[in-house]
């Protein structure tokens, strides 16, 4: 009889690779809700009657309540997770699904956003990001104001100063102050900026080299492409970096009402850690790839951090901003049980 030792490998291989891919598409759709979210904040909040808000509050020196005009919209933002939690946890209780019954072919087992362990997952996601957003928030437009406030300008400039924080971090508002300077100053330097629109080089570097002074509407016109290339990076690590973590939360809800309807000792369960290896990949990330550890257990980065999960925000930013990866689990039956403790 001949033997196939590798059939095996490749078999699971093969399948690791087809849920890789559901997951990836997944994830995909619900960055597209997270991204979209936040640029329907951007416009609840950047609107003509929102600014006319904010002016009429810094008018009277109430900076706080005009930051919770837009406090509101950030909390209509974060009923976005919970959304796409269920979403997440539904669609892997399907794919679960496909392991269960082969090993248990009359359990059922539907995801359940009312069970305990979700419910309290999903809010904590929620009031965790919506903490978290409205705080980086209030520092980016106070450090708007603050820079306003130095320049002299009016109420009516210093509400537009604060309407175009909204979006961006602290860094990124004086990134976004510091090129405009750089501008205003004839300076070389402006040219080096990774988010510049490059179609506007030749203008300045005329400028730089004539010394005649950009005019106030180019100065404008190129700060303002700096300041939405700014806002749409800002979109797409908001929408990479939250929805990976709700994924991965969602990931663990679904597994363990899996586990619990179907009675699965937790030691049944293999987490295999997935990178998506493009040339765009973390270096820790690369060598976590293919890791597998029992559910429950973190991965082991080598840079020293463990990882419950991809985008576990209990890990160091350096692990989680951005990141692409994603988890896939497998049930294993008794019989491989017994096979791993004889081995």
């Amino acid at each position: 009889m001949r033997h196939f030792p590798n059939f095996g490998r490749a078999f699971t291989k093969a399948v690791d690779a087809g849920e890789s891919a559901r997951l990836e598409s997944l994830i995909s759709e619900l960055e597209r809700d997270v991204r979209d979210a936040f640029l329907q904040f951007l416009r609840d909040t950047t609107s003509e009657d929102m600014v006319s808000a904010v002016a009429d509050r810094l008018e009277r020196g109430d900076v706080q309540g005009a930051l919770d005009l837009i406090n509101v919209h950030i909390e209509a933002m974060g009923g976005t997770f919970p959304r796409i939690f269920i979403d997440a946890a539904t669609a892997e209780t399907s794919a679960l699904i496909g392991q269960v019954r082969p090993l248990q072919p009359t359990v059922g087992v539907t995801f359940d956003p009312s069970y305990p362990a979700a419910a309290d997952l999903m809010r904590a996601n929620k009031l965790e990001f919506v903490t978290r957003f409205t705080d980086t928030q209030a520092a980016a437009t106070r450090a708007a104001l603050a820079e306003a406030l130095d320049t002299g300008a009016g109420i009516q400039d210093t509400a537009r100063a604060f309407r175009e924080s909204i979006g961006l971090t602290e860094d990124q508002v004086r990134a976004v102050n510091s090129y405009e300077r750089l501008l205003r100053a004839n300076s070389r330097l402006a040219l080096d900026r990774v988010l510049r629109d490059r179609r506007f080089d030749p203008t300045v570097e005329r400028a730089v080299q004539t010394g005649e002074p950009l005019s106030e509407d180019q100065i404008n016109l190129m700060v303002d492409r700096y300041r939405a290339r700014a806002l749409a990076s800002r979109a797409e690590t908001l929408a990479r970096t939250e929805t990976i973590k709700t994924m991965s939360q969602a990931q663990d809800a679904a597994m363990e009402q899996t586990m619990a309807a179907a009675k699965i000792e937790p030691g049944r369960v293999e987490q295999t850690w997935n990178t998506i290896i493009d040339g765009r990949e973390r270096f820790t990330h690369e060598i976590l790839d293919g890791q597998v550890r029992p559910f429950g257990v973190p991965f082991q980065s080598v840079s020293g951090a463990l990882l419950r999960y991809p985008g576990d925000p209990s890990a160091p930013a350096a692990e989680i901003i951005n990141c692409r990866c994603h988890r896939t689990f497998r049930i294993l039956s008794l019989q491989e049980m017994e096979d791993r403790k004889a081995a």
